[in-house]
């Protein structure tokens, strides 16, 4: 009897984190519009916040490879 084994690509997986640290940087981006940031953060949490998001995204795309920056530059 043998199973498959499922491989996972890091890169993938690199990239789709980085989709979710786009998605929380565009929610940061709507409550600083809004003005809602002050609802539930004082300044310097939320810049702290949104310093953490851009910081995040650095990283996944370092881990994702060329091959997203390459991406990203086409489009």
């Amino acid at each position: 009897m043998s199973r498959k084994v499922e491989v996972w690509d890091p890169g993938e997986i690199a990239r789709r984190w980085r989709e979710l640290a786009e998605r929380r940087r565009a929610h940061f981006i709507e409550l600083d519009r809004s003005g809602r940031w002050r609802r539930y953060y004082t300044e310097q949490e939320f810049l702290a916040c949104v310093r953490k998001v851009a910081a995040e995204i650095e990283s996944w795309d370092a881990l994702a490879g060329p091959e997203l920056a390459a991406f990203r530059k086409a489009s």
